[in-house]
């Protein structure tokens, strides 16, 4: 195989798991703040774990749904930050 059959196919595997990694990380951010918001629901279901954060975000009384929700949008924006000096130094 010549050089640049390999450097493509690394590039590739690179990307793979940096998106399995940042998959993983918001993966069980989200399901870990979903089930601590849930836990003040007598009846926990899937459902509820599910729909914990985003039903008890429209409590303006509620810091900790707020909190929750704007750690996730800053985790959002921080891996488009990674996605985007990836692709720059992929580039070069």
């Amino acid at each position: 195989m010549g050089s640049s059959t390999v450097v493509f196919f690394k590039t590739i595997i690179n990307i793979a798991l940096l998106l399995i990694v940042m998959v993983l990380i918001y993966s069980v951010f989200s399901l870990a703040t979903n089930v601590s918001i849930a836990q003040g629901v007598n009846n926990s279901n899937y459902l509820v774990i599910s729909l914990g954060s985003k039903s008890s975000n429209q409590a303006s009384d509620n810091q900790k749904a707020q909190d929750f929700y704007l750690a996730s949008s800053w985790l959002g924006v921080s891996m488009i930050v990674i996605w985007g000096i990836l692709f720059v130094f992929l580039k070069k």
